[in-house]
This record gives structure tokens, sequence and C-alpha cells, in this order.
């Protein structure tokens, strides 16, 4: 099951990519490079850690949250809770 989601993923991604174009696909790795070269920058101050950790949980909790696909994958997996015991 697990393969079946990974190449609709993948081929969701490569019709992305195909979509945007090279140029742009280009332009929007080097911004993502320095938006986290200055994250990693920042987050490797000794200072930082705990704000840092904070941060990044955050970022994945509202980003869990907000998946749209919750129902696909109720109705195609059968036990969408341990989708890695399958």
């Amino acid at each position: 099951m697990i393969t079946a989601i990974l190449k609709i993923r993948f081929s969701q991604l490569f019709r992305l990519l195909k979509e945007i174009g090279l140029f742009r696909i280009i332009f929007l790795l080097l911004i993502l490079w320095f938006v986290f070269f200055i994250a990693y920058q920042f987050m490797i101050l000794p200072e930082n850690t705990i704000m840092s950790i904070i941060v990044i949980v955050f970022l994945f909790l509202s980003l869990h949250a907000s998946r749209n696909d919750k129902l696909f994958i109720k109705t195609t997996i059968k036990s969408p809770y341990s989708i890695l015991d399958n």
C-alpha cells in the first residue's frame, strides 16, 4: 500500500514540476536554499535552541493539521493509523 501511495505522490510531483518549468524550479530552489541556510545559521546558535525546537514542532503540527487528503487516506487504506504495520 505504501508503494502505491508513493507512486501517486511521485507522479503528482513530476506533473507539478513539468507545469512549473525549468527556470521557475531553479529560482525556487535558490530561494529555498537561501531560506534554509539562514534558518540553519539561526538554529545553530546555542541561545536559540529552545525557540528553534518550538518553531519546528509548531510547523510540523500545523502542517499535519492542515492536510487536505485525510478522507482520501481513510478511504484508500484499511487502517490509516497503522499504515506501517502492513
